[in-house]
């Protein structure tokens, strides 16, 4: 795998995970909460499209597809899609940093074991 196709990959992972964190946002702003608590779906539905946020993450993530079809041409499938477990390495860990979620050992493991998976798989490459 040549560094231009492993920076590639690298952008969409990040372009995910940023969209991930950028819905997160959207979904967390004060309308949508009430909305989703307490009003009617219809209610519901506008305080999301009415959400500047999750456009943004919308687009971010649309973006990170645009980016990912560009490594699908190039590299086969079974060699890269294991390296999008790494958006759930950095979306878990912007999580944390951003919305105070929790990381306990049991999820540290599991990121490590994801990380060695992805190593090995490049490795292989």
């Amino acid at each position: 795998m040549t560094k231009t196709i492993a920076s590639i990959i690298g952008i969409s992972v990040i372009l995910a995970a940023l969209g991930q964190v950028l819905l997160k946002a959207g979904m967390s702003v004060r309308s949508v909460q009430v909305a989703a608590q307490s009003g009617t779906p219809v209610q519901f539905a506008i305080a999301v499209v009415t959400s500047w946020l999750v456009w943004v993450g919308l687009v971010v993530f649309g973006l990170s597809v645009l980016t990912w079809l560009v490594v699908l041409s190039k590299v086969e499938v079974s060699t890269a899609y294991p390296f999008a477990a790494l958006g759930m390495v950095l979306t878990a860990t912007l999580g944390y940093l951003a919305f105070g979620e929790s990381m306990g050992m049991t999820k540290i493991a599991g990121i490590a074991l994801i990380c060695m998976g992805v190593i090995l798989v490049a490795r292989g490459a």
